[in-house]
């Protein structure tokens, strides 16, 4: 705009979008002209999410269980028993975020609330991520130790249960951070030097157990 022969910036006002994370917002009845187009498309991702978590825990995966259960093998009761709750969880708080995406105009409280959605969905695969490590490949791994006559499972199974799970805590931690907004590239370098430091502990063991195989 130009003021006395001079041209002024002209300040734009920020507006909702006609599209939300990519995807084209259907027309409005007139009856609910008046609501905000990012609030129906919120609104409308929650409820989805919603139902679809409730089909999931309720239909599909105890059909899903249902099934497992003629098999001859444990291990698809178990994988269901341990995704099962992360799952449903997460396509709950993954409907939360991209609410908070989709009203993301701005407003402070608004990023906040998406930014703690993302690294709280980070916490729930991490946590499944654990279960996984914990009731699968140890449990098993165990059962393989007792049955086989080499050191090698003995030493490895304990070492890798006191340092998985800190290793999944300190990268989740981390992504976490990372997620709130936090800079977390002195915590990434004090990880790699821990994970220096104790394969170097572990070297001495390694070899002995290596050596008597």
């Amino acid at each position: 705009m130009a003021v006395g022969g001079r041209s002024t910036p002209t300040i734009c006002r920020p507006e909702l979008s006609r599209t939300t994370l990519g995807l084209r917002l259907l027309p409005l009845p007139p009856w609910l002209s008046f609501v905000p187009p990012a609030v129906i498309w919120a609104a409308t991702t929650l409820i989805a999410s919603l139902a679809l978590a409730l089909v999931l825990q309720f239909v599909l995966l105890r059909l899903v269980k249902a099934l497992a259960r003629r098999t001859e093998s444990e291990f698809e009761d178990v994988l269901i028993g341990i995704t099962r709750g992360p799952l449903v969880l997460a396509i709950v708080l993954a409907g939360f975020w991209l609410s908070m995406r989709a009203l993301e105009t701005g407003r402070p409280w608004i990023q906040m609330a998406s930014r703690w959605m993302g690294a709280a969905l980070i916490a729930v695969g991490a946590y499944w991520v654990w279960r996984l490590f914990k009731e699968v490949i140890l449990h098993y791994g165990e059962r393989h130790a007792r049955r086989s006559e080499t050191r090698l499972d003995d030493v490895l199974l304990p070492i890798a249960n006191q340092f998985v799970p800190l290793l999944l805590v300190l990268l989740a931690g981390a992504a976490m951070l990372q997620s709130l907004g936090v800079q977390v590239s002195a915590l990434l370098v004090a990880i790699g030097g821990a994970a220096f430091i104790m394969a170097f502990a572990l070297q001495d063991i390694l070899s002995n157990v290596f050596s008597g195989i």
